[in-house]
């Protein structure tokens, strides 16, 4: 909880008067992105695009698995639903589909041979429209997950599982906005200043309670 604090509170700190189109771009294919799905959440429509989740779900437990160098067996994706077999899987591998974003990290993967095909000059702009949304698409299913009560989230007790998950996806939209808004440099003595301040409140808050 503190780390999610700590990244909200560096939030704030950055200069969000300082004129960004790069931040501008990210925000609104964001916002679409989310809104959209939102609306299908709400309209029970969401099935529609649930496929494409669970692609990026099980392949993202079957190659953090590859990673730990972890024995794996069947997997199987559905339209609904799937599952990859892990023998002796970890916290990191267990959780891998709500921390890291899939789609965005394949868009940035393949932006450079995507604008080698497209040649626009506005491409740049293209690359955060995608960033964008591919992460929004991680975030709203994370939260679906989340409110649907996975099974994934008792590997190691659920509140700590949703804290870790909530701490490490405000980190990547910390540096995110950091980055769009040309202050990546400053943004990690921002963190760790931030980071030290919510320890000293935790530390006093444990000995007021010791």
């Amino acid at each position: 909880m503190s780390i999610a604090i700590a990244c909200v509170q560096a939030m704030v700190s950055l200069p969000f008067t300082k004129d960004s189109q790069s931040f501008g771009f990210f925000i609104t294919a964001f916002g679409f992105v989310a809104i959209s799905l939102l609306g299908m959440r709400i309209f029970k429509i969401l099935d529609l695009v649930l496929p494409l989740y669970v692609i990026c779900h099980e392949l993202t437990h079957l190659i953090i698995a590859k990673m730990f160098k972890k024995e794996t067996g069947e997997l199987m994706i559905g339209l609904k639903s799937g599952y990859v077999e892990v023998k002796d899987a970890n916290l990191l591998i267990v959780l891998g589909p709500y921390l890291v974003p899939f789609y965005t990290l394949v868009w940035i993967i393949i932006s450079p041979l995507v604008n080698l095909v497209v040649q626009n000059e506005s491409f740049s702009e293209m690359f955060l429209l995608g960033i964008g949304g591919t992460y929004a698409f991680h975030m709203i299913f994370t939260a679906d997950k989340i409110c649907e009560a996975q099974p994934d989230f008792d590997f190691d007790g659920r509140v700590f599982s949703i804290l870790m998950i909530l701490a490490a996806n405000l980190l990547t939209i910390y540096f995110c906005m950091a980055l769009f808004l040309g202050e990546i440099t400053h943004c990690i003595p921002q963190l760790f200043s931030a980071f030290k301040s919510q320890w000293g409140l935790c530390m006093m808050v444990y000995e007021l309670f010791a």
